[in-house]
């Protein structure tokens, strides 16, 4: 499948909507999400499902729902790419956003490089 095919195609998992994994809303506090994260946390801990795989993975994602949604910056990216309806995963799109970003300061560089270059010309030609 090429990624425009899976871009076509893509449909968001349960596991995206860390909002649900972690049984709060888009109006919970940090405080809210951290003390629902305690509690699910304890029940999907390593410690105490030792070999089980899918608790492991669980885990893994209440983790990282739990620091997406307490960080202030990240959980408001987090929100434009839930609002979005754009059809890819959160993680395809945070890249696709930092590598957009990189090309833009590159550009945005080059340019400005180029009306230097441009002035220095124009500031060193001899007046008639």
């Amino acid at each position: 499948m090429s990624a425009v095919d899976a871009i076509i195609n893509y449909k968001r998992s349960p596991n995206e909507d860390f909002y649900g994994l972690l049984h709060c809303d888009e109006n919970s506090s940090p405080e809210q999400i951290q003390a629902e994260y305690k509690v699910l946390a304890l029940q999907y801990h390593p410690d105490k499902n030792s070999g089980d795989k899918e608790a492991e993975a669980k885990f893994q994602q209440l983790k990282e729902a739990k620091e997406t949604l307490c960080d202030p910056e990240k959980r408001a990216v987090y929100d434009k790419w839930r609002n979005s309806g754009i059809s890819m995963s959160y993680k395809q799109w945070l890249g696709m956003k930092e590598h957009v970003g990189q090309v833009r300061r590159y550009t945005i560089a080059e340019k400005v490089d180029k009306e230097v270059c441009v002035m220095g010309q124009e500031l060193s030609e001899p007046e008639k």
